[in-house]
This record gives C-alpha cells, structure tokens and sequence, in this order.
C-alpha cells in the first residue's frame, strides 16, 4: 500500500481514514479539519466489491489540484519571501 499523500491545505502529514456517514462512502481526513469523501462503490468496480483504506489513498493521491489552493501556496510563499 502506498503512503498518503500531504494535506493540500496544511501539509500535515497525518492523513486519517474513518468510516462515512452512511455505508456508501469512507472518509479521508487531516487535522486541519479538511475531508474528503471516497466513494466505496463504483462502476469501475467488480460487483460486491467496494474501496478500502488502499483505495481510499490512492483516489486522495490522485485528486486533481484545486486551483484556490495552488494560488493561495504561491501567496505565501511570496509572502514568506517578502518577511
């Protein structure tokens, strides 16, 4: 199983893994209070099988980058260069 990687938001490498709401989604979470919901089931899928942690990472691995986010990054970043 591949590691998880870094919150977009926080980079906080503590990625947590819990059961959803309801029985169709897993939730993938960091301290900084952001979620993401996975879907357990989908087409892709052969039927009866649904996604675990492993496929919990890798759907939070291959999330595409949030635009906000990648400009919020490079606000900081100049930022942090300008202190």
């Amino acid at each position: 199983m591949s590691e998880p990687r870094e919150c977009p938001m926080c980079r906080g490498e503590e990625i947590y893994f819990s059961e959803g709401d309801t029985h169709r989604w897993m939730n993938v979470s960091c301290h900084c209070g952001i979620k993401f919901e996975v879907a357990k089931t989908n087409s892709s899928l052969p039927a009866g099988h649904s996604v675990n942690t492993a496929g919990a990472i890798e759907q939070w691995n291959t999330r595409a980058p949030d635009p906000q986010v990648t400009q919020l990054k490079e606000r900081v970043r100049v930022l942090r260069e300008a202190i």
